[in-house]
């Protein structure tokens, strides 16, 4: 039997879990604002009425209850539109978590790996891969950008092999859902995945 005070938990995670329903599925790689699609950049944290944009976390869990972050350990919700499951169509699936100002990404290429830093709609920071993990081919600089567009939200990045030369366009990511699966939680939270900008 369901307690009475629990029910109203119940309905907002059941409309958290709706709200998410609505977004558009781009995997066929659809051009993003890097192409000209006019985007206006999404604030982090604010949600915009009648957008599909990632559901907003509730903003406390009942008392008692830390708020779960990746492989459930306790960080607080900062963020409302990073935070999630994406997708691009030349580097595959990637999860994002964000942990203050910290955003982490893991990625389907090269089992690839993203330590960055959040301001405002913008993160940056370093990717890597394998299978050296060291630049110049397996390492670099990339910044993405939350963008909110008439079809759902979408990040629009840049990247390039180590520090040096002109950045490439095309890092983009189509929205798909808030669910981080348990292999990927216990990957973010081995600190040793994750190398910061040298």
């Amino acid at each position: 039997m369901i307690r009475r005070h629990v029910l109203p938990y119940v309905a907002a995670i059941a409309l958290v879990a709706l709200s998410g329903c609505g977004g558009v599925d781009r995997r066929d790689g659809a051009a993003g604002p890097a192409s000209g699609t006019g985007g206006q950049p999404l604030r982090v944290g604010a949600a915009q009425a009648g957008s599909s944009s990632p559901p907003a976390a509730p903003s406390s869990p009942p008392a008692g209850e830390p708020s779960p972050g990746p492989g459930g350990a306790s960080s607080p919700a900062t963020d409302a539109g990073f935070a999630g499951h994406w997708h691009s169509a030349p580097w595959g699936d990637h999860y994002i978590v964000v942990q203050g100002t910290t955003v982490k990404i893991i990625y389907d290429h090269d089992q690839g790996r993203f330590l960055g830093t959040l301001s405002g709609s913008t993160v940056t920071g370093w990717w890597t891969e394998l299978p050296s993990r060291e630049p110049p081919g397996d390492a670099g600089e990339a910044t993405f950008t939350l963008v909110q567009n008439p079809g759902g939200p979408s990040i629009s990045g840049t990247w390039r092999y180590g520090v040096s030369g002109s950045p490439a366009r095309g890092w983009d990511l189509a929205w798909i859902d808030d669910k981080i699966p348990e292999w990927v939680a216990k990957v973010f939270d081995d600190r040793s995945q994750f190398i910061a900008h040298p």
